[in-house]
């Protein structure tokens, strides 16, 4: 009797450290700071993209939701991030799709179902 409590101890402690390891939690201030981080990552590629002639609307997206998408792993989980990460690349598109550059991009591509706003330029 004893040795099947134990088993069941030791699964649910290995199941707890998982769970952990896999599920990143924030405090408040920690999280604070992570969208912080963002949005100054943000920025500056949006600056950047705005302050270059030959300006690529794919590279804004890929660096937004890519590097800088990269700091939501601090304080979410996995699945959290993928949603979030889909989330910014339907509201980039929205905003700077109709700049152009975005039709053959491979990452708004593999995002699902996004339609692309015609070319104004």
């Amino acid at each position: 009797m004893k040795m099947y409590s134990l088993k069941n101890v030791v699964c649910l402690t290995l199941l707890c450290v998982v769970s952990v390891q896999s599920d990143a939690v924030c405090s408040v201030v920690e999280h604070r700071e992570m969208q912080a981080d963002f949005t100054t990552c943000s920025r500056r590629y949006t600056e950047e993209h705005f302050n270059t002639e030959n300006s690529d609307t794919c590279h804004l997206v890929r660096s937004v939701v890519g590097k800088c998408g990269e700091l939501w792993e601090r304080c979410h989980t996995s699945r959290e991030v993928r949603r979030m990460r889909d989330l910014h690349i339907e509201a980039l598109v929205g905003q700077y799709g109709s700049e152009g550059g975005l039709e053959d991009c491979e990452l708004v591509k593999n995002t699902g179902n996004l339609a692309v706003p015609p070319t104004t330029l």
